[in-house]
């Protein structure tokens, strides 16, 4: 089978990506093969011994770029994906990837093709235009997808305030209001008229939701999401994540007498990841004595100037350390020698795996009480969760996690396993969804 990856190595990778590693390993346990597909700068066939494919991703213009991700993602994407899929002769297509590399354009091809699809569903930006899953930037929404309330939360994102964002996106949906009101208000207000053809968006997500086989929900709230979307919970899959095999075998490394606890970070700069809230709310505090170690990926130009600049801003405290695209056995030494793992995602997460990792090297687990992270860490006794957004409570909860004995054996022992997880996944997902696509019974 193919899996359809956001990227891969030798580029920054994550934890979806580290998914699809222990998927396809998994499968193969069980006599399945998988192959791998990326975005990358160049077409790349992989030799004999391993790798992705790699297709290209043009460069667009702005207004090609508009029309990709407010409609069926890149066509020239789509026609390399299929092209890929035709020549290794695979039998089904699991998306894991962003929409504008795998989207509904892709699907149709692959459709024509009688190839079986199913969508693993990472990220919130998969299905919310603001990427966050915010509503109004106040609370955590349901993901129903309307264009309206969408479209108003969008241009709220984009620095209108939430009284007159309504009356803007009532004027965006208008082929002459958008306009006016953007040259009305001036050019820092101009790229909300980009937003102009969100309904087309949402329109085309649906379409997505609707033609594909089956969808593997990571975690229930994401399940629920869906189903409030119109997906049949037919074809929804619930199977969590399978803990890293590197991470199980993590080796937990004694402090040493006289040195400070050590808090973790592992994850990337995107906001919603918390990684600017742990600072601050580290920084508020000077009697908090723990070091703060943060491996971070950066993938791009502009995550590697914005890792610079925490980098500077945070030099005059002493606790902090980072680092940047790691090899993976520095971070799981990292993880060894950490007293605390803290996930302080200001958004609901699908997993995220980095919370498994820490389960696994038998340390606590610090996270916000919403989304992945609540279904995946028993408060007291794999850890410590605080209410997101409340003042204070993320330090109250560090503290309280070093204070607070190991994680039972036993629970390390629950987590599932790839071989677990990919029977599982072919069980539920995969098989019904040959059968759903008119493949034959196996």
């Amino acid at each position: 089978m193919l899996h359809v990856a956001g990227t891969w190595a030798p580029d920054p990778t994550g934890g979806a990506e580290r998914y699809v590693g222990e998927l396809a390993a998994g499968l193969a346990e069980e006599g399945v093969a998988s192959i791998i597909a990326a975005p990358g700068m160049e077409a790349v066939t992989p030799g004999d011994g391993g790798g992705a494919f790699r297709y290209v991703m043009p460069a667009v213009s702005g207004r090609q770029l508009l029309g990709e991700a407010n409609g069926e993602g890149s066509v020239d994407a789509a026609r390399a994906l299929s092209e890929i899929a035709r020549r290794s002769g695979v039998g089904l297509v699991n998306i894991h990837s962003n929409l504008r590399a795998s989207g509904l354009a892709a699907v149709k091809l692959l459709k024509l093709m009688q190839l079986p699809v199913v969508f693993t569903y990472h990220d919130t930006g998969y299905s919310c235009p603001r990427g966050d899953l915010s509503l109004m930037g106040r609370k955590v929404c349901d993901g129903n997808l309307e264009p309206h309330r969408c479209l108003a939360c969008c241009h709220q994102a984009q620095g209108v305030p939430c009284a007159l964002a309504g009356l803007s996106a009532r004027a965006f949906r208008t082929t002459e209001g958008g306009p006016a009101l953007a040259a009305h208000l001036g050019p820092s207000v101009a790229r909300l008229a980009r937003w102009r053809h969100l309904a087309s968006r949402i329109q085309a997500t649906r379409e997505f939701l609707h033609l594909i086989d089956g969808i593997v929900a990571p975690s229930k709230w994401v399940e629920e999401l869906l189903a409030r979307n119109g997906v049949d919970r037919v074809r929804i899959s619930h199977v969590p994540q399978p803990v890293p095999a590197d991470a199980v075998r993590v080796e937990r490394r004694e402090r040493r007498v006289g040195s400070r606890p050590v808090v973790l970070f592992i994850g990337h700069l995107g906001r919603g990841k918390g990684l600017g809230v742990l600072i601050q709310e580290v920084r508020k505090d000077p009697s908090l004595d723990i070091d703060v170690k943060v491996f971070v990926s950066t993938p791009n130009h502009r995550a590697v100037l914005e890792f610079h600049r925490i980098a500077r801003e945070t030099k005059t405290d002493g606790r902090f350390g980072f680092a940047r695209n790691r090899p993976r056995a520095e971070v799981l030494r990292a993880l060894a020698g950490a007293d605390v793992l803290v996930v302080p995602s200001v958004q609901p997460e699908t997993g995220p795996l980095v919370v498994l990792e820490g389960r696994a090297a038998g340390i606590p687990v610090v996270g916000p009480r919403m989304g992945g992270i609540e279904e995946r860490v028993e408060d007291g006794v794999d850890g410590v969760l605080y209410e997101p957004g409340k003042p204070g409570a993320l330090r109250a909860a560090l503290r309280t996690a070093l204070s607070m004995p190991r994680p039972p054996e036993a629970r390390r022992e629950e987590l599932p396993d790839r071989r677990k997880v990919a029977r599982e996944i072919l069980r539920r997902a995969y098989l019904p969804a040959i059968e759903r696509a008119g493949g034959r019974k196996v």
